[in-house]
């Protein structure tokens, strides 16, 4: 498979895993502290050819992942749930099968360039939040999205950047998810 966007990985075992399963051009973010120059090519190949930010589904992906975003608008993202991303004892995207990978980059999203209005309160009345069955429900709708495991307060996040209205998230809920 060929991605024509740069993909921006953590480390050179993302680098290794990901050449196992897709012809693309991947850079390094070498650890939490992003520097100018690759701040500068992210800017530069998101106007030419697309970035998709490709991270470990943990605190350091994510902040890597949000700082990327803020610096570099227009970034795409593909995502690796925790629990497919797992050896004995460490969690990411080098620890992923083939068709794992894949099916994270099959399905990159975009951040809307304006956000939902979604509510704390509209994830309470959907049963996504304070609820028994909340959790179950959320981990459904986040595999569905394929989003990393998020909480309430960061599903309410991936929701709302994802452009997704209270009647889209409805119906979602109800095709596929209940």
């Amino acid at each position: 498979m060929r991605i024509t966007e740069l993909i921006v990985v953590e480390g050179v075992h993302d680098v290794a895993a990901l050449k196992q399963v897709v012809e693309a051009d991947i850079v390094i973010t070498q650890g939490l502290h992003q520097n100018e120059a690759l701040v500068d090519l992210l800017r530069e190949a998101v106007k030419t050819r697309g970035v998709i930010v490709f991270t470990d589904p943990d605190h350091p992906g994510e902040t890597i992942r949000r700082r990327i975003t803020e610096a570099v608008p227009g970034v795409k993202h593909a995502y690796l749930n925790a629990k497919s991303a797992r050896s004995k004892r460490k969690v990411g995207i080098e620890h992923a099968s083939p068709e794992v990978l894949l099916e994270a980059l099959s399905h990159v999203v975009t951040v809307a360039s304006t956000l939902s209005d979604l509510s704390r309160n509209d994830l309470y009345e959907l049963h996504l939040s304070g609820h028994p069955n909340s959790h179950a429900l959320r981990c459904r709708l986040a595999e569905a999205l394929h989003l990393p495991d998020v909480n309430a307060k960061q599903i309410l996040v991936q929701l709302r950047t994802r452009g997704l209205s209270r009647a889209q998230l409805e119906q979602l809920l109800t095709e596929k998810i209940i």
